[in-house]
């Protein structure tokens, strides 16, 4: 959301001063239509990943979303089975 807010908004924020001349290239690709900012909703986050602490069930999930497979589960055919999109280490 934050994202959303410095794109759209023009008016100069002291916090993103930083980040200026790329929330001007950004906001110049967005009106353009080149870029078109999308919401990801905080479970999709797979930056979490690397910056939270999740619970097992969502490490598996986010895991699972980068294709990471863990070659030391069993496996049943040379598939392994997920549970509601995420793998299930344990079956």
């Amino acid at each position: 959301m934050s994202a959303f807010q410095i794109v759209e908004n023009h008016v100069y924020h002291a916090r993103t001063k930083h980040i200026e001349i790329d929330v001007h290239v950004t906001r110049e690709r967005v009106k353009s239509g080149l870029i078109k900012l999308n919401y990801v909703r905080s479970e999709e986050q797979v930056a979490d990943l690397f910056t939270k602490a999740l619970t097992r069930y969502h490490v598996t999930y986010l895991l699972s979303k980068l294709s990471v497979i863990n070659i030391y589960a069993p496996t049943c055919g040379g598939v392994l089975k997920q549970n509601g999109g995420a793998i299930d280490w344990n079956k």
